[in-house]
């Protein structure tokens, strides 16, 4: 069963990707104010942000599978530094 958060990310995600799928890269760059933000840096800190929450949501449901992918890249990135 998936978390109230990530259902509201789901759907805070469709509807932004509803809304911005026709706007070029001249219309997600624009600036109104030079010291403001664009669209496209706004989504970026969304996806960020989205991504942090996925992340910590999976780490909570199981730490302990989340530890033994860590423990499985420590380990392949040894093998390569030896294979070099």
């Amino acid at each position: 069963m998936r978390r109230p958060g990530i259902i509201e990310l789901e759907y805070c995600r469709s509807v932004l990707l509803r809304e911005v799928k026709d706007l070029g890269p001249e219309q997600l760059d624009f600036l109104v104010f030079s010291n403001s933000k664009s669209i496209g840096e706004m989504l970026l800190h969304i996806a960020a942000f989205e991504f942090l929450m996925i992340s910590v949501s999976a780490f909570q449901r199981s730490s302990k599978s989340y530890r033994r992918i860590l423990v499985m890249s420590e380990v392949r990135r040894q093998r390569l530094e030896l294979a070099i």
